[in-house]
């Protein structure tokens, strides 16, 4: 027989218990699963289906990464440099400070472009007559 649980706000007391573990590990899935007595992370995403359920994960996620974006400020407000170039890097991406370069271009252009299969036992000879070009 399966046990009584009770239920608040369309959630059972074993799903109000999972959400506040889950608050406390951080969002991390497996480890909340462990600590709560939920067998596997399919009981999870099954009771994501919930929408009352979903709405307070979804809340818990958002919490977290404020927590964690308020870390990072305040880790920039002391000047760590780790922090303070990650921070360029994401934010002042538009200032020059990104890893990446992205350049866009209009119009068209035509590109010719010959690839030549090298047998391994001749390359050194292609290598030569390439230099004399």
């Amino acid at each position: 027989m399966a046990k009584k649980t009770k239920k608040t706000n369309n959630l059972t007391q074993r799903q109000i218990d999972f959400i506040e573990i889950f608050k406390k590990n951080m969002g991390l899935l497996i480890v909340s699963c462990a600590k709560a007595n939920v067998k596997s992370p399919k009981t999870f995403y099954r009771w994501l289906e919930i929408p009352k359920f979903k709405e307070e994960i979804e809340l818990a996620r958002l919490n977290l990464k404020d927590f964690g974006e308020s870390a990072l400020i305040s880790l920039l407000r002391d000047k760590n440099p780790a922090v303070v170039l990650h921070f360029n890097k994401t934010k002042n991406r538009d200032r020059g400070y990104g890893e990446q370069i992205n350049i866009e271009h209009s119009g068209s252009k035509t590109t010719n472009v010959q690839v030549s299969i090298i047998n391994p036992n001749e390359r050194d000879k292609v290598q030569a007559d390439n230099k004399t070009i």
